[in-house]
């Protein structure tokens, strides 16, 4: 018995070539399916080994893109089956519900995707968006969270990032610190101490400028005392006098060997601070 006849038998009302018809149309729909997602996989594969893309967000786009495809492909396949346009009607109702209680969601993850995409922002950077000033704390699906120099956390929906004037602060101040060493002993002391010092700043200091050097001026020198003046380049809008107790709290921290003293410069207003 050939299988034209066992297909006639099971579907006695439906003729072998619109079965055959219905075969091939789904096998070339699933084959479409697949080239598609495999392009897609290829494309964002190649962006990622290239750096334009982070391999977490080359990896979301192809689960996407693959779950969109496919279910598409599976509703076409029924619609070819059954021939019934209520599955089509149905599925767009679905669809247009859908889209209506998940645009600002759909929106915002949308925004996220082209803000990466496009790299112009990152966490650390100083931005001001609709009158809030602050750093970038965290980029995430729904939001741009963003930290003012008050300290408050302020979530900025991903579209409004977008669509809205955003500031990106790159305007860079110095501020300056003098560090006073005691009974140093050495000359040689405290040239390691300015390598620490440096060190120190460059890969800890989270305020400071990691492109511009830390300045390290010796002012002045006796037997018993050195006296620098340390200046750093910073960006942003914070008030000058808290990355300044940061970097004087910091290096008093991590010089516990040597005897030094911080003083914030008689410029500021709070000169008398000390650590």
């Amino acid at each position: 018995m050939s299988w034209e006849k066992v297909l006639y038998n099971l579907f006695p009302s439906i003729r072998v070539s619109l079965l055959t018809r219905i075969f091939l149309d789904s096998i070339v729909t699933l084959i479409i399916a697949v080239i598609v997602v495999k392009t897609v996989e290829y494309i964002t594969t190649r962006m990622a080994r290239r750096n334009i893309l982070t391999q977490s967000i080359a990896e979301r786009i192809n689960r996407i893109t693959s779950l969109t495809i496919y279910s598409l492909t599976l509703i076409l396949i029924l619609f070819f089956i059954t021939g019934a346009r209520e599955i089509i009607y149905l599925v767009l109702i679905f669809a247009v519900i859908f889209m209506i209680y998940s645009w600002y969601p759909m929106i915002n993850v949308m925004s996220y995707y082209a803000i990466m995409l496009s790299r112009y922002l990152s966490v650390g950077d100083p931005v001001e968006i609709e009158g809030v000033f602050g750093k970038i704390r965290d980029i995430n699906k729904l939001s741009t969270v963003i930290k003012t120099s008050t300290g408050d956390i302020v979530a900025v929906p991903n579209y409004k990032v977008m669509v809205h004037t955003l500031r990106k602060r790159t305007e860079t101040r110095q501020v300056r610190l003098v560090m006073k060493v005691r009974n140093y002993g050495d000359v040689s002391k405290l040239e390691e101490l300015e390598k620490k010092v440096r060190s120190i700043i460059a890969t800890r200091f989270r305020h400071g400028l990691r492109m511009s050097e830390p300045m390290i001026s010796l002012t002045s020198l006796s037997r018993d005392e050195a006296t620098y003046l340390v200046g750093v380049a910073i960006v942003g809008y914070e008030p000058r006098l808290r990355p300044v107790s940061e970097l004087a709290k910091l290096l008093a921290a991590s010089l516990g060997e040597y005897d030094v003293e911080f003083h914030i410069p008689f410029e500021a207003p709070e000169a008398a601070t000390s650590y």
